[in-house]
């Protein structure tokens, strides 16, 4: 294991890029009101999410490596996450939420090598089934579910 002040220079760098974000969400989530515990106020989900971003850039500087790390950047995940995301905003409005997310988790998948086709379906339904009960009836979006 590495000291910190021994880590490379693109890991400093990025940990005080969050850190940076972090700090400069919660200074704009304090223009503000914060409101009170039991009505939070514009501002408090902005400096919550700001404050959990510099404990992130944190801990990628306290992120345990070892000499033999090697800092691969790899592609294709990055490739096939983003077009499940470009996937599933096209389609959500055209043919509904579940195609769309059927989509998203497909496309997703198929940037890692671990998921198969019945578990990546699985956890899709459950996207799916959750994703109907939390912002289609629960918070009444105007999403349909099916829309052919």
């Amino acid at each position: 294991m590495t000291l910190i002040v021994d880590r490379p220079r693109q890991q400093w760098l990025c940990a005080l890029a969050i850190v940076l974000f972090g700090a400069f969400v919660v200074w704009e989530g304090l223009h503000y009101s914060l409101g009170t515990g039991f009505q939070l106020g514009p501002g408090a989900f902005p400096v919550g999410t700001g404050a959990i971003l510099m404990l992130l850039g944190v801990g990628v500087l306290l992120e345990p490596t070892s000499a033999d790390d090697e800092a691969v950047p790899r592609l294709r995940p990055v490739l096939a996450v983003g077009a499940g995301i470009i996937a599933w905003s096209y389609l959500v409005d055209r043919y509904g939420l579940y195609p769309a997310t059927f989509a998203l988790v497909g496309l997703s998948a198929l940037g890692g090598r671990d998921l198969g086709p019945v578990a990546a379906s699985a956890i899709a339904l459950v996207l799916c089934v959750g994703g109907q009960l939390i912002f289609i009836q629960g918070l009444g979006l105007p999403l349909d579910a099916f829309k052919w």
